[in-house]
């Protein structure tokens, strides 16, 4: 059965669910897989959005805003890396460059949740 999604309509996605977790994987090769897929996806949605590859300056913001956003919940979604991309923990940006270093590409993944491409992704419920 086909999951339907278009703007207006209750079904979300969350490209960070942790999806089936095959037999077979220790609790940290499952963790190692994980984190390589949701970075995966993370830049992949990113380089779409932005139509170019991302430096490794903007890989090191998505990691570290990644990173965070599990930290804070098991299973995160989209709003949460876009707000710590755009407004990274001070530990994690003493110097305020990662700010600087993640800025376009928070911008371009918030498209996805509040701006023009958004309603396709779960959101932050206020």
């Amino acid at each position: 059965k086909a999951i339907i999604l278009e703007h207006g309509m209750g079904n979300r996605l969350n490209p960070l669910d942790e999806g089936y977790r095959p037999g077979g994987l220790s609790d940290q090769e499952w963790a190692t897989t994980l984190v390589a897929r949701r970075r995966d996806l993370l830049g992949a949605l990113t380089e779409t959005v932005l139509a170019r590859p991302l430096t490794p300056l903007e890989h090191t913001a998505i990691d570290t805003a990644l990173a965070g956003s599990v930290r804070d919940a098991e299973v995160p979604i989209l709003p949460m890396v876009v707000d710590r991309l755009l407004r990274p923990d001070s530990a994690d940006d003493p110097d305020g460059k990662l700010t600087e270093d993640g800025r376009e590409v928070g911008h371009a993944l918030r498209r996805l949740v509040l701006g023009d491409l958004s309603g396709l992704f779960m959101a932050l419920r206020r």
